[in-house]
């Protein structure tokens, strides 16, 4: 089977700075970030009035978009020239017909990438709505970890006759769904510091 064409490993690893905005949805800076809303305006219908530093904003927020795009342009061409580029067009056999539904593959799901971060990018919602929703549920399981490192930060210096009783109802909170979980974590955290303050205390 014929392997994949190599792609620069340091292009895969570029990432843009992101912030968010106030909906929650991750947003390069370039589009809510320090460019004015007067000066993006511009940019947008003018690229060529943009100054050194808000090309460097913009390079910033679209770099990993591109380099999405440059792969499977590199994919794309890979395959146009491996089998479609011979006078006359030569069959193609089955492995080769299997590599290639690989090869396209890879690059249409490049390509959805690349389309998703553009619209985040520029706030335009339709078509990624399923991709704010999968980020929220990241964001939930995120936020329940912190909160439960917290608790088991606190749990070790509590008196040995606390910890058993808080270690089970960690554990049944944790058998509950993501946001059951996040609002027992937070109850038994407020109860594990009030434990806590009160052993400061004597």
């Amino acid at each position: 089977m014929r392997k994949a064409p190599c792609i620069n490993a340091d292009q895969s690893t570029m990432q843009g700075t992101r912030n968010q905005d106030h909906e929650g949805v991750l947003m390069p800076i370039v589009y809510h970030g320090p460019l004015p809303i007067a000066r993006r305006k511009v940019i947008l219908i003018f690229p060529t009035k943009s100054t050194k530093w808000e090309r460097r904003v913009i390079s910033n927020a679209m770099w990993p978009i591109f380099t999405g795009l440059e792969q499977a342009q590199t994919l794309l061409n890979t395959c146009l020239e491996e089998h479609f580029e011979s006078s006359p067009q030569k069959a193609i056999t089955e492995s080769e017909a299997a590599w290639l539904a690989d090869m396209l593959h890879i690059v249409n799901t490049s390509l959805e990438d690349a389309i998703a971060s553009f619209k985040l990018t520029v706030g335009w919602r339709h078509g990624v709505e399923w991709l704010e929703k999968s980020t929220e549920e990241h964001r939930q399981v995120m936020y329940l970890d912190a909160i439960a490192n917290e608790i088991s930060d606190i749990h070790r210096s509590l008196p040995v006759e606390y910890r058993g009783p808080i270690a089970d109802e960690l554990k049944r909170n944790h058998s509950m769904d993501d946001e059951a979980a996040i609002k027992a974590d937070r109850a038994l955290l407020e109860k594990v510091k009030a434990l806590y303050l009160k052993g400061a205390d004597q």
